[in-house]
């Protein structure tokens, strides 16, 4: 008797510990499951969250555009106080010019994110942001096809590469937007920034530079020159390299054809980087109403042509 209650148990300690295992596996089946809907649910928050912050970085960089309008340090100086039909004009031409760059900003962006649902066969994303596929511009003269870099991304277009087009776009309408909010903070731009800023526009903006080459020349010397503006160590080591390549890159700019308003400013832009005596504020505000007024003039030769 004692041999068969042995065994039975045994058999209940067997059972027992079956059990017990199969519960184990139960609840380790039960922690995996729930770990891999944690996980899918952590990725899909993730995503969430993503979208959200490019939301809310679109609605911000708007916000910032539409703020920097209204301000009177971009418009009102003290030779034209008196012109208001010309303080007007420049209001509208820079409000186009901001409402416009955000636009092409948004489509671009648009584009860059759904390229995967295009189809092949049609353009990457609307003709009137790219109109370098039509190889026409519309024979009115366009405020805002001078101002967007839609010139040289027309070419990229047509390549369908949107990452380049998206990218030489961001960098665009970032630098400008750093070098209007230092204009309206009064603060000094360092030299790296708008270096950055005159070569970006350079490189996207402008139909001046024809080869690569050209371009890469005409910004390389920008660049070296704005760096080389507020060292003072160097400054005198460096004046006479500074004038070299000033002068070369306003032959680079008078050999070609093309020129827009950003090629004709930048040779004001040069002029101003030797001057020393004037204030922060007197400084951004000729750099602005430069550019201001070689657009106007662009514009005027254009609708004469």
């Amino acid at each position: 008797m004692s041999m068969i209650q042995q065994l039975k148990e045994m058999r209940e300690i067997i059972h027992k510990l079956n059990n017990e295992l199969i519960a184990k596996e139960v609840k380790e089946k039960s922690l995996k499951e729930k770990m891999v809907q944690l996980m899918h649910n952590h990725e899909k928050q993730s995503e969430q969250m993503q979208q959200q912050n490019q939301q809310i970085q679109l609605i911000l960089h708007h916000l910032q555009l539409k703020s920097l309008v209204s301000h009177p340090t971009l418009l009102n100086t003290n030779e034209d106080r008196d012109d208001y039909a010309y303080d007007d004009y420049l209001q509208h031409a820079v409000k186009d010019d901001i409402d416009n760059a955000y636009d092409d900003y948004v489509d671009i962006h648009f584009a860059s994110q759904n390229q995967e649902l295009l189809n092949p066969k049609e353009a990457p994303w609307p003709i009137r942001s790219c109109p370098g596929q039509t190889n026409s511009f519309p024979a009115k003269p366009n405020f805002r096809a001078q101002v967007t870099p839609e010139k040289h991304l027309g070419k990229a277009c047509v390549a369908r590469n949107p990452a380049r087009v998206y990218k030489g776009a961001q960098v665009l309408v970032k630098s400008v937007v750093e070098f209007r909010s230092s204009i309206v903070s009064h603060t000094l731009h360092t030299s790296y920034a708008l270096a950055s800023f005159l070569g970006s526009a350079q490189c996207f903006s402008t139909a001046s530079c024809r080869s690569k080459r050209a371009k890469e020349g005409c910004v390389g010397s920008h660049n070296g020159h704005s760096r080389s503006s507020y060292s003072s160590k160097e400054e005198r080591q460096e004046r006479h390299e500074r004038h070299r390549r000033k002068e070369r890159c306003e032959r680079r700019y008078k050999r070609e054809d093309g020129k827009d308003y950003l090629a004709l400013g930048n040779v004001k832009y040069l002029d101003l980087w030797e001057i020393d005596s004037r204030s922060v504020e007197e400084y951004h505000k000729e750099m602005e109403l430069t550019l201001l007024r070689a657009q106007i003039r662009e514009r005027e030769k254009a609708t004469i042509a």
